[in-house]
């Protein structure tokens, strides 16, 4: 298990890794879970004036709780875990635990608690306000079942010392209309099932919560009831189209696409299903994957993350294929501490070629 000081200085890696905006967010939550051990997280994206401009959950949260918090809690004055909330953002912008503001049983008795984080056992909670500079960016809420302990003062000291590389990382620079890296894998995948006329008939979980990213709309954009709104219901129209005419020997559209965006890199794939069969309803599957580029994967791997920190950066060198002159030149040390690094790192790994050492550090330890 890596140290909190190793996962301290991974997360500076990653900050300074260059992914788009909010797409480092995930990657970085995966260190602050092993950091201080949580349960559950949501990020409230604000912009100037501090209105919502979008939120990040986890896949199993339903995106009509995402609407009900957005539409009918996010603004309310009258609940005491959003004027906590507005607190740490407008005043303190410090990390703080919700219970040093508001009781268990005084949050037991809100409506949000009722109504949104009950059914996730959202309990205890520690708050993290993000920025850049004097502009806010978002409000970080990693929760705790009330079943367990509530986060303690050294828990919160190592969440401060990791506040100021999350700002670093969430005000990464816009991204551009670049494809995907080549060097790059699938880490979220979703389904969903169309019919003939583009109407969703089912989804996996966290598959609509993908597809709304791909297309750049917050998540705060969903209606419960009404799924199929923006831009997400116009891509999957036309590729569900472009899947059932290509598979009947109608259509020359390929039924597939990639965009890389502020929440990262996606991909998309429609196949008919059953196209040939006689009497068979028309049905296409929309395949959606967020993809990683290999080094930003290796910050999900337990082996990366215990390597010693001069041997972490000659890893994530090779990842980017960085030749040895490059990452001495990178790392401001001399080409033969590279190869003594590079060595030591293969002695680690039992490898012995450059391409196999990201494979190595990412199979289960």
């Amino acid at each position: 298990m890596a140290r909190p000081m190793n996962l301290l200085a991974a997360l500076r890696q990653l900050a300074c890794q260059g992914l788009p905006g909010k797409a480092a967010l995930p990657e970085a939550l995966g260190l602050l879970r092993q950091l201080v051990g949580f349960d559950s997280e949501v990020a409230v994206y604000v912009d100037e004036r501090h209105r919502l401009v979008d939120m990040h959950v986890p896949p199993h949260v339903d995106l009509a709780h995402v609407h009900l918090y957005a539409s009918h809690f996010y603004d309310r004055p009258d609940d005491e875990i959003v004027a906590t909330r507005r607190h740490v953002v407008d005043g303190s912008r410090r990390v703080m635990r919700l219970s040093d503001r508001l009781g268990r049983a005084a949050m037991e008795r809100t409506e949000l608690w009722d109504r949104v984080l009950r059914p996730y056992e959202m309990g205890w909670t520690c708050l993290m306000p993000l920025h850049d500079g004097p502009r806010p960016l978002a409000c970080l809420m990693l929760t705790r079942p009330f079943a367990r302990h509530d986060f303690k003062a050294p828990e919160l000291r190592l969440l401060e010392q990791a506040q100021p590389w999350l700002n670093h990382a969430i005000a990464g620079a816009p991204a551009d209309a670049a494809e995907p890296p080549s060097a790059s894998e699938a880490v979220e995948s979703g389904m969903l099932i169309l019919d003939g006329a583009g109407q969703l008939v089912h989804s996996s979980a966290g598959a609509l919560r993908l597809l709304h990213l791909a297309m750049g709309e917050p998540l705060t954009a969903h209606r419960p009831g009404h799924v199929t709104r923006g831009q997400a219901e116009g891509l999957w129209r036309r590729l569900s189209q472009a899947a059932f005419a290509a598979a009947t020997g109608h259509g020359t559209v390929l039924p597939a696409g990639s965009v890389r965006n502020a929440h990262g890199y996606f991909g998309w794939r429609a196949y008919a299903l059953d196209a040939h069969v006689p009497g068979a309803g028309t049905h296409v599957a929309l395949h959606v994957e967020r993809r990683l580029p290999l080094a930003a994967q290796l910050f999900r791997a337990p082996r990366f993350l215990a390597l010693p920190a001069r041997e972490r950066d000659v890893a994530l060198a090779l990842a980017h294929g960085r030749s040895r002159e490059q990452t001495a030149a990178a790392l401001g040390i001399a080409p033969s501490s590279v190869i003594h690094a590079t060595r030591s790192l293969y002695r680690r790994l039992n490898v012995s070629q450059a391409q196999d050492v990201a494979a190595a550090l990412l199979r289960p330890a």
